[in-house]
């Protein structure tokens, strides 16, 4: 079975692992786009320098220039490769018994991406204020998705049933509420009191309360 990333620096390198040619465009590309989503772990978007993700991947600066001609360019890449990485790793709810169970895996999927990515998303967050293309990509990122979950969950008969607005308001409002209480979690900024400490807390929390918000009930699981 394929193996999943979903940090997206090793979704980056492992492929370029399977370019077959180490020498190639393809392969120096990938891992320049690796190594910058890497160092954005743990470092500002304003905070990365040319030379030094020259030294890191051990190329000169007319090869990263011949690939990115500006550092927008590189982090534009990395806002398109971060839906690609999401979208590849949107979960299949035909195995869920009910639309309760199916909320709990979307919550899960999406929170544990968000996760691996805190410092990227953070970052790409406040350049899109800044850089229209990756604005652009961020509000694309945000329709595929949502139509990906929409699609999914439509499988079940209690969600067909809602109103489609009201569901689609749920879910983009649901989605906001999740990057902000997740941008409290795993970062430097300061603690939450209203936010639970345990990770399975957080995710069981989130599910019921979107659940609420569909169909202004507790689910019965």
């Amino acid at each position: 079975m394929e193996q999943k990333y979903y940090k997206l620096s090793e979704y980056l390198l492992a492929h370029a692992e399977n370019v077959a040619n180490k020498r190639s465009a393809e392969h120096t590309r990938l891992v320049i786009l690796a190594t910058t989503a890497r160092l954005l772990g743990k470092l500002d978007y304003h905070e990365i320098r040319v030379p030094d993700l020259c030294r890191s991947c051990e190329i000169s600066r007319a090869t990263f220039y011949l690939h990115f001609p500006t550092r927008d360019d590189l982090f534009v890449d990395l806002m398109r490769y971060l839906t690609e990485l999401e979208s590849s790793l949107t979960p299949s709810l035909e195995t869920c018994a009910d639309v309760s169970e199916g909320i709990a895996r979307v919550v899960d999927w999406y929170i544990e991406v968000h996760l691996a990515n805190t410092s990227l998303f953070l970052n790409l967050t406040f350049m899109r204020r800044t850089n229209l293309a990756i604005n652009e990509l961020w509000l694309t990122r945000a329709r595929v998705l949502h139509r990906a979950v929409i699609d999914q969950l439509r499988r079940f008969p209690a969600f067909r049933a809602l109103d489609g607005k009201a569901a689609d308001f749920v879910l983009e409002f649901m989605g906001g509420g999740i990057n902000n209480i997740l941008s409290r979690v795993n970062t430097a900024l300061p603690r939450n009191p209203y936010i639970p400490d345990d990770l399975s807390e957080i995710k069981a929390f989130i599910s019921r309360i979107f659940y609420r918000s569909l169909f202004a009930r507790d689910p019965e699981n």
